[in-house]
């Protein structure tokens, strides 16, 4: 049996990709207003592109991106819209109602060229009609921007 070392193995130059949350804060969140979501945390960032709560990407092509904001504890049938910006511009959006009071966890993911310096930011709206929180958790409220191999 031959022996694999690792000069033998190609190697693959790292790949763009982050992963950020929100971590310090509750981020409250305006009724009926889109607001950006202050994402200040990272569990990874491979080529630093991630700064001032938005990814810029740093190498054009596709990228799957992926979006979700925790409101804590929305009025039942209240709209709760989590979406995607790309260079400020309205790109995604899902969203969610509930039946009764509760909170709410809506999910966004798309697929999307990106060219360089291409930014996406990451958006939550409610309409209950007090103010709701974003959960500062990185399990719950986060943004992931992946590129895809060509």
């Amino acid at each position: 049996m031959p022996i694999i070392r690792p000069e033998d193995i190609p190697y693959a130059a790292p790949t763009s990709k982050i992963r950020a949350f929100l971590s310090s804060t509750v981020q409250s969140i305006t009724a009926s207003t889109w607001e950006m979501i202050e994402l200040d945390g990272e569990t990874h960032d491979v080529d630093e592109e991630f700064a001032s709560y938005k990814f810029t990407a740093k190498t054009a092509g596709y990228y799957l991106i992926i979006g979700k904001v925790y409101f804590d504890g929305i009025a039942d049938t209240a709209p709760v819209l989590v979406g995607i910006r790309i260079n400020g511009n309205v790109d995604d959006y899902t969203y969610t109602t509930q039946g009764t009071t509760a909170d709410a966890c809506p999910c966004v993911a798309c697929v999307r060229y990106l060219s360089v310096n291409d930014y996406v930011e990451l958006w939550g709206y409610h309409a209950d009609p007090s103010a709701a929180s974003a959960v500062n958790n990185e399990d719950v409220t986060a943004l992931s921007c992946t590129l895809l191999p060509s």
